[in-house]
């Protein structure tokens, strides 16, 4: 008989929860206490700032719940979270849970979700301490908060960008849009080259990469790339007060990317700059540094690119195509009311 969550309440679900987290083994020396009482305690650790961040994922408008075991469901929402921590140079140490559950799911399927949280945070020895679980009449949801510390000094801002800085980013945006869209058109098994699928379904966050660039003290301004290559380089513009450029012809593309493009008869281009999830690092610098930014990068085989450039803000937002031609750059990236 396979158990659901009506069949053994709250209090034993939390009470199975909390062994598979005290299973982990994982208790960081800062903390006091975790799950048990009202709230946990932890003591900052010297010569550190606090960073927190909070994302929420709910089934049918984050994640694909038919095309996903539960453990990369849980790896997923931890992903989305520490992609925030380490774009802001910090390396994640605590979680809270929140979890929105009809009473069809199973313990086991909510089990694994845990496992896969944990997963995610074990290589930076961190852990889950708390949390919430309630009922929804509507899709299950998933609502993490992450706690991490990052060097005093060192946080990286989405302000700070100026005319002249280098626009950088990693590894190759617009992968985990076209997975998307290859998933739900029904063509996910058309393709011998599964990247751009793994890219939405399992994607991977660039946290450790994130922290080094902070405290290299060699960037001027960093986000990672959650909405859209676009609509997040627009965040920049806009807390920096900057205009940019990009290059079409210096826009990273995939095998994988061409590939599919070529299926779809787009230019891969459309999927770089629309609504993607990539958890890629964005971030801008000063010329001179680039190429000892590009070494650091490359200790962690990470490929990066230099896109464009920051201008003055009266130039607004603008791609420079492949023949020169200059286009206004769409600056929506994904958005919770007006994406379909």
């Amino acid at each position: 008989m396979t158990l659901k969550v009506s069949d053994i309440g709250e209090f034993e679900l939390i009470d199975r929860i909390r062994r598979i987290i005290d299973g982990a083994g994982y208790k960081p020396g800062l903390l006091i206490h975790g799950i048990g009482d009202d709230a946990a305690v932890f003591t900052p650790e010297p010569g550190f700032e606090m960073v927190v961040t909070c994302d929420s994922m709910v089934e049918g408008r984050h994640y694909l719940k038919a095309h996903m075991t539960a453990i990369e469901v849980g790896r997923r929402a931890m992903v989305m979270n520490i992609s925030d921590i380490g774009a802001m140079g910090g390396i994640p140490l605590y979680a809270l849970v929140t979890l929105g559950l009809t009473s069809l799911e199973t313990v086991h399927e909510i089990e694994e979700i845990y496992r896969g949280f944990i997963q995610e945070l074990e290589p930076f020895n961190a852990s889950i301490i708390g949390g919430n679980i309630t009922k929804t009449a509507g899709n299950t949801f998933i609502d993490i908060t992450l706690i991490g510390k990052a060097n005093r000094g060192h946080i990286a801002l989405r302000s700070g960008a100026k005319p002249g800085d280098a626009i950088m980013v990693t590894g190759y945006p617009g992968s985990s849009g076209a997975g998307y869209r290859l998933i739900v058109d029904g063509l996910a098994q058309s393709l011998a080259d599964k990247t751009l699928m793994d890219a939405y379904l399992r994607p991977a966050h660039r946290a450790r990469e994130g922290h080094e660039l902070a405290v290299s003290g060699l960037i001027s301004s960093m986000m990672d790339v959650s909405d859209g290559l676009p609509g997040d380089l627009y965040h920049i513009c806009e807390t920096s007060s900057i205009g940019a450029e990009l290059w079409e012809e210096m826009l990273p593309v995939s095998n994988a990317l061409n590939e599919t493009s070529a299926m779809y008869k787009i230019s891969p281009v459309d999927f770089i700059l629309a609504p993607s999830d990539d958890y890629e690092l964005l971030f801008t610098c000063v010329p001179q540094n680039i190429e000892k930014l590009e070494r650091i990068l490359a200790e962690f085989g990470c490929p990066v690119t230099h896109i464009g450039d920051i201008v003055p803000i009266a130039q607004g937002m603008t791609l420079i195509k492949k023949n020169g031609k200059r286009k206004p750059l769409n600056k929506k990236g994904w958005d919770h009311f007006t994406t379909v």
